[in-house]
């Protein structure tokens, strides 16, 4: 059709790591258990939840989160997770081919769907007035809907008094970056995946220090880790505190160098990756461009989705999905490792 997650809804949902809550986040945590209840199907009595925290926070993992807890309680539910952006768009094509009742009624008949990243919406336009009429109808239908933003709605620039309005009669929830409790805990979930352990004095500095989005303290233990490397012993604080005063002397790829890089091992034109093309032939060359960006530059989901064009929602949505195929393709796995291997080899510069 027009996008992988509209054929094949659960595409971008991946499996999500273990959710950690602290106390900034469970107040969200609770708005969505609502979700949970995908049965009940009263119509004109849709639930719209309308979550908000800034970047990083972990509102995707969030519903992510939410969304697996309901298809190990009911697997024929039928869940879609999309960008706002990436749904109005589908249905302006939809519109421009004549195919807009097809559309539509696929749409409307997911239990429950999720609209990411509303504040990415183009100001007012043709857009947001067909966002407006597909929330309008889950609604009416009685489907749950969940918008996710940075920002409250007040604060969204150019947002129509339509979807406002929606978002205002919502049930809303605010997800603020962690306090110490919070950093604490990610820190040591992130050492863990990492292959480090601190010992509880490193992991109160650690938490002192690394005061940003669990988005944020993650890329920091793991540049930490890559540093340390994996070690039986606990990192203690004086180490950490000598790591932090070396200067790191890694050097990383460009994106450029990884895209050229991508695009000749699929046999592509390295433009195509960075396109806002929907080819099928596209998609996982892509998301193994995306994928490598993220893990040998490790700059920002949000400056790897300028790089390519997508919201970071899209980039962190396909580096799941590549995850999953990799699991069940040898192939494709074998091919993505030789791939790394060579990238590595690389000279290396600036990231771009």
């Amino acid at each position: 059709m027009f996008a992988p997650w509209l054929t094949d809804p659960l595409a971008t949902l991946g499996t999500p790591e273990r959710f950690i809550a602290f106390p900034e986040n469970q107040f969200a945590q609770s708005a969505l258990q609502r979700i949970n209840q995908v049965e009940s199907r009263n119509r004109g009595h849709g639930l719209l939840t309308f979550l908000h925290g800034p970047a990083g926070a972990g509102k995707s993992h969030l519903v992510r989160t939410s969304l697996r807890r309901i298809l190990d309680q009911a697997p024929r539910s039928r869940l879609l997770l999309a960008s706002a952006v990436d749904l109005a768009e589908t249905l302006e094509a939809a519109d421009e081919l004549g195919t807009w009742s097809d559309v539509m009624a696929t749409l409307v008949g997911h239990a429950v769907v999720v609209c990411e990243d509303v504040h990415e919406l183009p100001p007012l336009g043709g857009l947001q007035e067909r966002l407006s009429t597909l929330w309008d109808q889950l609604l009416e239908d009685g489907r749950q809907l969940v918008v996710t933003s940075r920002m409250p709605a007040a604060e969204i620039d150019g947002l129509s008094l339509r979807l406002a309005n929606r978002l205002h009669g919502g049930l809303t929830a605010g997800i603020r970056l962690p306090g110490e409790e919070g950093r604490n805990r990610l820190i040591e979930h992130f050492g863990k995946l990492a292959g480090v352990a601190f010992d509880q004095d490193a992991t109160d500095l650690a938490g002192e220090r690394l005061t940003g989005s669990p988005r944020e303290i993650r890329g920091a233990i793991e540049s930490l880790a890559r540093r340390i490397g994996r070690r039986q012993d606990q990192v203690t604080a004086a180490q950490l505190e000598l790591l932090w005063q070396q200067p790191s002397e890694v050097r990383l790829l460009s994106f450029e160098q990884i895209v050229t890089a991508v695009a000749i091992e699929f046999g592509l034109p390295s433009t195509e990756l960075t396109s806002r093309s929907r080819q099928q032939a596209l998609i996982v060359p892509r998301q193994v461009a995306m994928s490598l960006t993220r893990e040998l530059t490790g700059q920002s989901l949000e400056r790897i989705g300028a790089f390519y064009g997508r919201t970071h929602t899209t980039v962190a949505h396909g580096c799941e999905r590549l995850r999953d195929q990799l699991k069940q393709s040898p192939t494709l796995r074998q091919q993505v490792l030789s791939l790394k291997r060579r990238l590595q080899r690389m000279p290396q510069a600036e990231c771009g």
